[in-house]
């Protein structure tokens, strides 16, 4: 491309009106690449208004779909949410009341337990009271009148009644221990706990029974109160077959009692 420009000549002379400056290289074309429309996303209709451009118009529609899609996905986490925490707190209402029951059930079934494991208690210990008096009565004239006994010195029948009273005296005793318990103090409130007296008298009069009927036999008939002694403890083992069936339902009876 050539150019002509016509300059004023200087005051001093040295250019006329005919000089001319001309370029004989021509300018560099523009690089395309390197420049930036910054109206690539507008045209102008026929009536001069600008608008967007196609391009930019899906740009603009894609953006704001992305963003009612988050807000979409936002909301149904909340709502996810708030069903999870409303199950939970369901769930934890219903556990709670089904503990509440559990507990009132299981305490009504503790007190319902140790009731009749005490009532079993005292009911073995006094039919044990009672088939030993009646045993140790029924023999009693085999060894003297009574109401002689002292008039007479009878060490035999002094020796079968002792036997026969030590017994009573002690299941006798342990019916009225298993009536009570040590008092325990728990949450601010005092009770008398039921520790499962008696168990140690229906383990000994068993034992005890069992053992008479074995070594009864052993004891020799002199001196007098021998044979009375022997005797009371012939009578004594005599019973140990109902007897021991009697002491182990009263050991279950203080276990139930101990351990609920």
């Amino acid at each position: 491309m050539q150019t002509t420009v016509n300059k004023k000549r200087y005051r001093d002379g040295w250019f006329d009106d005919a000089f001319e400056v001309i370029y004989e290289n021509e300018l560099p074309d523009r690089d395309e690449s390197t420049y930036t429309d910054n109206t690539a996303d507008f045209h102008t209709d026929r009536n001069g208004t600008a608008s967007r451009s196609r391009s930019g118009q899906e740009a603009e529609d894609t953006d704001g779909t992305r963003r009612n899609e988050q807000r979409k996905n936002q909301l149904k986490q909340t709502e996810k949410q708030k069903v999870q925490k409303s199950r939970g707190g369901a769930a934890r209402s219903v556990a709670s009341s089904a503990g509440k029951v559990l507990k009132t059930g299981g305490t009504a079934l503790q007190k319902t337990l140790q009731t009749v494991g005490r009532i079993a208690t005292l009911v073995l210990t006094a039919a044990i009271t009672f088939l030993l008096a009646t045993s140790f009565w029924e023999n009693l004239s085999f060894y003297g009148n009574p109401a002689a006994a002292v008039a007479e010195q009878n060490y035999t029948l002094a020796a079968y009644a002792g036997v026969a009273l030590l017994l009573l005296a002690f299941e006798v005793l342990t019916f009225f221990w298993a009536l009570t318990g040590p008092y325990v103090s728990e949450n601010r409130r005092v009770y008398r706990a039921d520790t499962g007296r008696g168990m140690f008298s229906f383990l000994l009069i068993g034992a005890g029974s069992w053992a008479a009927g074995v070594f009864a036999e052993l004891i020799p008939s002199s001196p007098a109160f021998l044979t009375g002694l022997s005797g009371a403890l012939t009578v004594y083992g005599s019973l140990s077959q109902i007897l021991l069936v009697l002491c182990i339902a009263g050991v279950i009876s203080c276990l139930v009692r101990k351990f609920t």
